[in-house]
């Protein structure tokens, strides 16, 4: 009788090491999996990472330099990323200035821009957040330093300034969605 109690000791304690071994494994995948960022990003903004610092009072200096009128504004704009973007009128368009703490932090994000701009997505621990948008205009995203610039448009002085300030774009350049109608009001 104590040797099959034994027995059983023994298989039960096999059955638990297993479980156990699949589980941890299980565990480590999903967080191995949730530490990349999702697939369809930017193969340039891989390739051209810099930590070079650029801020927002960088941009704007240099910006008013081009001779094009600039004025910052007090609204905010959310576009998925973590941090609200600052609207900046330049000429009779707008850009938003998306200010990271640093330019790590700011290459992350842009890995999370989809190549067309459509999409960001970002994860915060366990929890992934994508954010999809329909643009009305034509979508362009620039890093440099700790900024990520958006420009919906298609003046071509303002996309000029933007490469010539900040390189080129990563993401956007397409309009899926074509109407002369804007039923959306700009921020």
């Amino acid at each position: 009788m104590l040797r099959q109690w034994g027995k059983n000791i023994v298989v039960k304690s096999r059955r638990f090491c297993v479980s156990l071994v699949i589980i941890t494994l299980w565990l480590v995948g999903c967080r191995y999996n949730l530490a990349y960022p999702i697939p369809n990003l930017s193969p340039t903004i891989t390739s051209t990472f810099e930590q070079v610092p650029y801020t927002f009072q960088d941009f704007i200096k240099d910006a008013t330099a081009t001779n094009l009128p600039v004025q910052v504004t007090e609204r905010l704009v959310e576009y998925g990323f973590t941090v609200k973007g600052k609207v900046v009128d330049v000429g009779t368009e707008f850009v938003v200035i998306h200010e990271f703490s640093d330019t790590l932090i700011a290459h992350k994000e842009a890995l999370g821009v989809s190549t067309d701009g459509y999409t960001i997505t970002r994860t915060e621990g366990a929890i992934t957040i994508s954010r999809h948008g329909d643009w009305i205009k034509t979508p362009h995203f620039y890093q440099k330093g700790q900024l990520i610039v958006v420009y919906a448009g298609d003046n071509e002085t303002i996309t000029n300034m933007l490469t010539e300030l900040l390189g080129k774009e990563f993401a956007g350049g397409k309009l899926y969605w074509n109407s002369s109608a804007s039923p959306y009001p700009t921020p």
